[in-house]
């Protein structure tokens, strides 16, 4: 599946991350592969924070995220290499753990991926789906207006419906 034409991509260093900008051709094997760590160790989500404007004091802004954990770096920076995009870094362990690493994408990085590998995933499918639609809101720049109110809504229900989702713990 081509995401974007294939580019010369450096890996930018520093502050124990590894950083890769461009998404890449990806094969349908190796897309197949991917979607497998996504659905058994990742997640597919949409991150609610608020950011400051000159002509605003605070606004809540949304981002789509896909990350996956591993304790195999390898693995996760082959991910990155093969994806073209996204950052790898260090997650903070207890003592006696092994070290694990942390792959992600946000943006419309992000978007783009859960859009290539919607066709193979299972388990987080619907959290795809769901990423895919936060795109369309995204898709049309507001700025300097202001984000209608009715998009607001669509973000916020979309963020309640993956939060449901990833809920961990009892089902009431």
């Amino acid at each position: 599946m081509i995401l974007f034409n294939e580019e010369t991509v450096d890996i930018i260093q520093g502050r124990g991350r590894q950083k890769i900008q461009t998404i890449r051709t990806i094969s349908p094997e190796d897309l197949a592969y991917i979607a497998g760590f996504v659905d058994g160790e990742g997640t597919i989500s949409i991150l609610r924070y608020y950011k400051s404007n000159y002509k605003e004091k605070r606004r809540m802004d949304w981002r789509a995220f896909v990350g996956i954990n591993n304790t195999n770096k390898e693995v996760l920076e082959w991910i990155m290499l093969t994806v073209g995009a996204g950052n790898l870094s260090k997650s903070n362990r207890r003592e006696g753990y092994k070290t694990c690493w942390k792959y992600s994408l946000s943006g419309s990085n992000a978007i783009i991926f859960s859009q290539a590998l919607l066709p193979y995933l299972k388990v987080k499918r619907t959290n795809a789906l769901i990423l895919i639609e936060l795109g369309k809101t995204l898709a049309n720049s507001y700025m300097p207006r202001k984000t209608p109110e009715y998009i607001k809504e669509k973000r916020e229900e979309l963020t309640n419906q993956i939060q449901s989702i990833n809920r961990r713990g009892l089902i009431n």
